[in-house]
């Protein structure tokens, strides 16, 4: 792809239906605990965003190798990178995390 969908993901915040709940219940609980579905698909497809542009820096947009990527550039993408490590949302951060899709995201 060599440039992002015209329309944006919701924010949460702002449709939370768009992100439907999937709740879980593990065998020895009573409880059903819900997945966080939609932080997590946030911010999947952000970091693919983040990857994306990076990817095309590198190579360019027909997958060749046809520009060189600057340090700047290359620093710019790492803070890209940071930026939204840092801006994860509760339930996936790294000291919170419990299911395994979460730990994907890490």
């Amino acid at each position: 792809m060599t440039k992002p969908p015209e329309s944006c993901l919701p924010e949460i915040e702002d449709d939370s239906t768009f992100y439907p709940e999937v709740w879980i219940q593990y065998p020895l609980s009573e409880a059903l605990r819900p997945m966080h579905f939609g932080p997590l698909f946030k911010a999947k497809m952000e970091f693919i965003q983040v990857v994306s542009n990076f990817s095309s820096s590198i190579f360019g947009e027909k997958g060749l190798n046809t520009t060189k990527i600057t340090s700047d550039s290359l620093k710019g993408h790492i803070n890209r990178l940071r930026e939204w490590f840092q801006k994860l949302p509760e339930p996936l951060r790294a000291d919170r995390i419990v299911y395994p899709p979460h730990l994907k995201v890490q």
